[in-house]
């Protein structure tokens, strides 16, 4: 899901984070999601139901009503497959059909011959030709010239309508014609050994109608988009009829994650939502996963089982034997039984770019205009980056559970602007992925020892209240113990039930990562670990490695996970596939990096051997290392023409940390929802967070207008610390089962907050707003020298350099405007705003606003802070004032003096200044008017070539002329309302080469001097009335 290096591909591959070798036996899919629940065995399935089905709870506050009866459609209908699969158990083992470990007197301790050798490659049985093809593919078997059954696909079928934008070349494609089948008809969404789903029998009718209307098609796309008339391929597309009787509001587009998860299988379970009822919901597998043909394949059934039991022992270069194993069995068996196509072109095309262009093309040919769509974990990569090739197309879009977008950017994730969320390099980011597990595997802890819905903790004993942090390491510690006893493979499975098999520590840590994805499984991840405890019974913790692992009770896989490591490797790895493999990471490099993330993730370490060595050191190089074509997926950039895309992040999400929604959202100018909780993607599991996405996707246009009027603050507010750390801020404020909106769409530095306890009106800000340093304050000498400053008296200019601006201001219509405000950084006080907003000028420094502080100000600490017209926060710098504080004259009379040699009017309100001036031969003329102190700012330029000086109140004035040479002497007086205040004329003399432009608040001299041929330019700004 990342663009790795090659030390954090094999140390995530070790510690289950990333793992692209299918060979490690220690895999965790990172961003596959739990919501694309894969099919498990029935005898597993009893042992998860008889948790899942007794109605307790995981204390969560949106678990109130038990785990039985969820908010996320998919699980609550996974929840009643498994209630069905485990009564069809229990029929089975009536009948003698076949045994089960439930309540079994323990598991039976493993003998060496009963560990499989995974390296015996020659003893690894095949699967059969077309093992897990679905119905409707048979329409492509045909006949070859020696008489075998082959598939051959077909290109598009001509007859439909286009819709929206099409590429040059691809008209065909994108206006072809859809023969739609009902899905149990045509097998689809594929399940192990072709079965399907059952309805369960507490599920609404119009539910099951709605499931049971469900249409699926094949549609073409190009296998290689640079050669639209060459080989099609076939994407799997299912579609949920919007309920009768409900409007249709549109399509909605969505994918559940993997790389690898079905989009058929969840769009299948999706009918419980709410906003459903008013879409057409399409799923489609991306090409190479689920029902979409072909389909990655590679080891069999046989050798995935070998691999996860016999893997956890073995070293570096056995671990590397496999991986290219692996890599040899996805050729030959991707496209074994095909007619046309091979594997070794198919494999190079499956990454995330290619299968956005199939997702633009499934868009017009379903009729949609823009694309609206909702992705989950991998998800967000696959909707950046179809954001990133057709932003004109995009309607609406919620990405939850977001994977670092910039992780293809080092450069980019470097930025402060990035930097400062925590996640901002790449290596950071494999940690903090890693970290994140562990930080979800405390909460679990924490829950299982205080909880009042459990009755008994495997771990440790009950506490009352918050546990201490001496309690969680203490069963955190009891945990390792229990799991330890694992390695190698030591307990089986009963003898006589039809699965004995051994549990590894692999497939131990296994389970418990796949429970760490959603609190409702923490109730069955404490179940095995008690079974397990108690009587050395496995069948718990094999359950949930085995609803990972995508294994049916019969020992079949689904292609989920093959489909999983290799579009992580097109996508991902970039190593040259014919460099000698010992060249590419050293076994003292992944020793080293393995302990780093044993440091972060310690749940996961296996512990030492009799000797006190350290165990789990070895880690294989990955599956990418024997493909060719990878390293695909597009290098990120920041994107900010594409309105309408809401990210969603969880405060403890194990899979994709926190912090990557707030950088996916700064990337994209977008909208970012910050929900307090402890699991895996939020839509659909908690409600403001469904609530929040929902209103959303029902009129995006909408949404974001109330965003930007702030229009949300009595439904979701900020409450941020007053230190402003990033863990504080984005984590810790936020409690469980609350959301919190932040924008994006305007600000160029930290991300604004949309509203607040106290709002957003520029008398209510306060430091507690103030989260970022986005702007570098400087002053300018007498001679002009532009330098850092970090003190300043009363009455000093200064400026406030907007650093990393995202909008260039020289274009028509760029919106630029800006108010400084001065808070005292000591007290939580609303800030001063200096003047009214004014427009950046620049220099070739940058973008600047520029401001005078208050010469009442006292001396002390104080943050001078940038706001955008909107009222959000740019930016702080903090600076010290020194120096006695002075009372201004209200309001100030401006000076006007005559240079009889030049014939330059020039008007100042120091009267210093003028003294100077009369001294040097100038002419006093009296007070030309009164100005304000504060207001909008007059601009004060001087030409060192003609020794004139301009003055104006529009920043674009002020910068072109800067571009031409003039001097920036910042801010010569202010101006003060039109409304209120006495007009300040301006002309202009258009035969004088030079000081030939005038201001005067009389009227009288404005109209002499254009009847003597001056120009009348209007209003330069007001001065107070009298």
């Amino acid at each position: 899901m990342r663009r790795w290096t090659k030390a954090s591909v094999a140390v995530l591959t070790a510690i289950g984070l990333f793992a692209p070798s299918l060979a490690q036996a220690q895999t965790v899919d990172s961003a596959r999601d739990v919501e694309a629940m894969q099919t498990i065995s029935a005898s597993d399935a009893a042992v998860l139901a008889a948790t899942v089905s007794d109605g307790t709870t995981d204390g969560s506050a949106d678990d109130t009503a038990g785990i039985g009866t969820t908010s996320d459609p998919v699980l609550d209908n996974t929840v009643q497959h498994l209630e069905d699969v485990s009564a069809q158990v229990d029929e089975q083992k009536a009948s003698g059909g076949f045994s089960s470990s439930l309540g079994s007197s323990g598991g039976e301790a493993a003998t060496k011959d009963d560990v499989p050798n995974p390296l015996d490659f020659a003893s690894i049985k095949e699967d059969d030709v077309f093992y897990n093809l679905p119905r409707l593919a048979d329409q492509y078997k045909t006949t070859d010239s020696s008489g075998n059954t082959v598939l051959k696909l077909t290109g598009p079928t001509a007859g439909g309508a286009s819709q929206g934008a099409v590429p040059q070349g691809l008209e065909a494609y994108y206006s072809q014609s859809l023969t739609w089948t009902n899905c149990w008809t045509a097998g689809i969404p594929v399940t192990p050994g072709g079965g399907g789903y059952a309805s369960g029998p507490d599920e609404p009718s119009e539910m099951v109608e709605r499931r049971d209307n469900s249409v699926c098609t094949y549609a073409s796309v190009p296998l290689d988009y640079s050669n639209p008339s060459g080989q099609s391929i076939k994407i799997a597309v299912l579609k949920v009829p919007h309920s009768p009787g409900y409007q249709k509001y549109g399509t909605i587009f969505i994918n559940p994650g993997g790389p690898g998860g079905s989009g058929a299988e969840y769009a299948y379970w999706s009918t419980r939502s709410e906003l459903t009822r008013h879409y057409d919901v399409i799923g489609f597998d991306p090409r190479g996963v689920g029902a979409s043909l072909p389909q990655i394949r590679c080891q069999s059934n046989q050798a995935r089982d070998w691999q996860r039991e016999g893997s956890d022992a073995l070293t570096n270069a056995q671990l590397d034997q496999i991986d290219k194993y692996n890599a040899s069995e996805c050729y030959a068996n991707t496209t074994r039984g095909y007619s046309g196509i091979t594997s070794q072109e198919f494999l190079p095309t499956v990454g995330t770019d290619t299968v956005a262009k199939d997702m633009d093309v499934l868009r017009s040919a379903l009729g949609e205009e823009k694309l609206t769509y909702r992705g989950f974990s991998y998800g967000t990569v696959l909707g950046t980056h179809y954001a990133m090739q057709f932003p004109g197309n995009v309607q609406a879009m919620v990405l939850d559970g977001d994977v670092n977008y910039l992780s293809t950017n080092d450069a980019l994730a470097a930025d402060a602007r990035y930097q400062q969320f925590g996640n901002g390099s790449t290596t950071a980011s494999s940690v903090a992925q890693a970290s994140s597990f562990g930080d979800t595997f405390r909460q679990f802890l924490s829950w299982c020892l205080s909880d009042s819905s459990v009755e008994t903790c495997a771990l440790g004993n009950k506490v009352s209240g918050t546990p201490t942090d001496a309690q969680i390491d203490a069963a955190y510690a009891e945990y390792q113990r229990l799991a330890r006893l694992n390695f190698g493979g030591a307990y089986l499975k009963k003898a006589g039930t039809i699965d004995p098999r051994v549990l590894s520590f692999a497939d131990f840590v296994q389970g418990t990562t796949e429970a760490l994805y959603a609190t409702y499984y923490w109730p069955t991840l404490n179940s095995a670990l008690q079974s397990f405890a108690d009587d050395k019974d496995p069948s718990g913790m094999l359950a949930l490695a085995d609803q990972y692992e995508g294994r049916a009770h019969f020992g079949e896989y689904d292609f989920s996970d093959a489909a999983f490591h290799v579009i992580s490797s097109i996508d991902n790895n970039t190593d040259d596939v014919n460099a000698p493999v010992e060249d590419a990471h050293s076994d003292a490099e992944r020793t080293k990096a393995m302990e780093e993330y044993y440091r972060v993730a310690p749940y996961r370490d296996p512990g030492t051997d009799e000797n006190g060595n350290q165990r789990g050191l070895a880690t294989g190089l990955g599956l990418g290392e024997y493909l060719t074509g990878t390293g695909t997926l597009a290098k990120a950039f920041e994107v900010s023409t594409i309105p309408n895309i809401l990210f969603i992040s969880s405060t403890y999400d194990p899979a994709t940390p926190y912090e990557n929604g707030f950088v996916d959202a700064r990337a994209f100018h977008a909208v970012m929802l910050a929900v307090g909780y402890n699991a895996h993607c939020a839509y659909g599991s908690v409600s403001c967070a469904t609530s929040v996405a929902d209103e959303f996707l029902t009129d995006p246009s909408a949404f974001m207008t109330k965003v930007d009027s702030n229009g949300f603050a009595n439904e979701v507010q900020w409450k941020d610390s007053a230190d402003g750390s990033a863990q504080d801020i984005f984590r810790t404020s936020i409690a469980d089962g609350e959301c919190r909106l932040v924008s994006f769409r305007q600000t160029g530095g930290d991300g604004a907050i949309v509203s607040s306890a106290s709002g957003l009106t520029s008398a209510n800000k306060t430091n507690a707003e103030m989260r970022g340093t986005s702007v570098t304050l400087k002053t300018v000498s007498a001679n002009g020298t532009v330098s850092d400053a970090t003190q300043l008296h009363p009455g000093d200019d200064f400026r406030l350099y907007l650093n990393s601006m995202p909008t260039d201001c020289t274009v028509t219509g760029a919106e630029c405007t800006y108010t400084p405000y001065l808070y005292d950084a000591g007290s939580d006080a609303a800030g001063t705003p200096l003047g009214a907003a004014r427009g950046t000028l620049q220099d070739s420094t940058g973008y600047f606003i520029a401001g005078t502080i208050p010469s009442s100000t006292t001396a002390g600490s104080y943050k001078l802070a940038v706001y955008r017209s909107n009222g959000w926060l740019y930016g702080w710098a903090a600076v010290t004032v020194v120096g006695a504080p002075s009372t201004p004259d209200a309001p100030l009379a401006m000076l006007r003096v005559y240079n009889p040699n030049s014939s330059e009017h020039f008007f100042t309100a120091s009267s210093e200044e003028r003294a100077n001036l009369v001294k040097a031969g100038w002419r006093y003329e009296g007070t030309a008017w009164t100005a304000p102190i504060s207001g909008d700012p007059v601009y004060r330029l001087y030409n060192p070539n003609r020794g004139e000086h301009h003055y104006t109140t529009d920043s674009g004035e002020a910068n072109t002329l800067m571009h031409l040479g003039w001097r920036f002497e910042g801010i010569g007086w202010y101006s003060a309302p039109s409304d209120s205040g006495s007009a300040v004329y301006r002309v202009y003399n258009p035969n004088a080469p030079a000081n030939n432009h005038h201001y005067t608040a009389s009227a009288a001299e404005r109209d002499q001097l254009v009847a003597n041929g001056w120009r009348d330019e209007g209003t330069a700004w007001y001065g107070v009335k009298e």
